[in-house]
């Protein structure tokens, strides 16, 4: 008996619902299985408007927030595509912003195009730059954690530089 799920005889085999990829493929080929619904086939149907009157993309995202789909094997930002849907191809050295700040947004009444001057333009005007400041992440003298966690910090033979290779 060979390991794992036999293959039924081949003529009760229904290609149709079988799990296995190539028998699914085959049977959309076919005709017997409706075609694979591509995302761009109901772009606009993917969102929930919010209170504020945003579009929120309501499937992948990016790390940063912002919506992802997949168009002509590439990944691209949704506001971008929203962009170049209504009002085609955007221009070199352009970018889509938002008015809202809201990255998952893609309402087309929300995105303007600008420069990377326009966008640090927008950021300061916004209050998202930096102030120059040190960073509240980076903690600096008595707040670093090696001054208030003495004891974690590696010294003598348990410092890394003294272990030995494993060479």
């Amino acid at each position: 008996m060979p390991w794992g799920p036999t293959m039924p005889d081949r003529m009760t085999h229904n290609r149709a619902v079988c799990e296995n990829r190539s028998c699914r493929t085959n049977a959309r080929k076919r005709g017997e299985l409706p075609p694979v619904r591509h995302v761009m086939d109901d772009f606009w149907d993917h969102k929930i408007v919010t209170a504020s009157g945003c579009w929120e993309w309501t499937r992948a995202h990016h790390d940063a927030g912002y919506g992802i789909v997949v168009r002509d094997g590439r990944r691209e930002r949704v506001p971008r595509v929203a962009w170049e849907l209504i009002h085609g191809p955007i221009p070199a050295g352009m970018d889509v912003l938002h008015h809202c700040d809201n990255p998952p947004c893609f309402n087309p009444e929300d995105l303007f195009l600008g420069t990377s001057v326009d966008i640090a333009v927008d950021m300061v005007a916004k209050g998202r730059a930096s102030n120059g400041s040190p960073s509240e992440y980076v903690q600096r003298g008595d707040a670093h954690w090696s001054r208030r966690s003495p004891g974690r910090v590696p010294r003598g033979d348990a410092h890394w530089s003294r272990r030995p290779s494993n060479a």
